[in-house]
């Protein structure tokens, strides 16, 4: 099965690919279109989503590091204000919780169109471990190349064969 265009465009899906290098690639849709390869399986990428959620968190706040331009990128300054700290707290602790159980995890950038792919990365951890999720029922989509670990936002799907997305 697929998933539908109103579940696409209506929720914030969460996605999981590898990488070349087996990197685990958690991303967030913000409600934008999905990579044909993952929109075309939700059940496949819905059996992830409940593996997942049952992995525990292996690194510590000390072993993860969160993008240094993040509040460039997303839009929130601190400037001393508890308020927008809380913001950026709550913002990212799914992608905190993510890059504890190994993963590198991206979110949308420009979630007012639900059309664009660019994403950018949140979080991830200092120490990949490969052999991480050997053990787990993850079922593994592969993209075609070695994911860029950069601090700003690029176009995810240019990583995927079928660019037809």
């Amino acid at each position: 099965m697929a998933y539908s265009e109103i579940e696409m465009f209506t929720n914030d899906i969460d996605w999981f690919v590898f990488d070349i290098d087996s990197k685990p690639i958690h991303v967030a849709s913000a409600g934008g279109v999905l990579p044909n390869a993952i929109k075309e399986n939700n059940i496949m990428n819905e059996h992830n989503i409940e593996v997942i959620s049952t992995l525990p968190e292996v690194y510590s706040d000390n072993d993860i590091i969160i993008n240094p331009r993040l509040r460039d990128i997303i839009g929130i300054y601190l400037d001393s204000n508890i308020f927008e700290e809380l913001a950026l707290r709550n913002y990212i602790s799914s992608f905190l919780l993510m890059a504890k159980r190994g993963f590198y995890s991206f979110d949308k950038t420009k979630i007012e169109d639900s059309n664009d792919t660019h994403y950018h990365l949140v979080a991830y951890p200092k120490h990949f471990d490969s052999n991480l999720l050997n053990d787990s029922k993850i079922e593994r989509y592969k993209i075609s190349g070695r994911l860029p670990i950069w601090n700003f936002p690029f176009n995810l799907f240019d990583f995927f064969e079928d660019r037809n997305n």
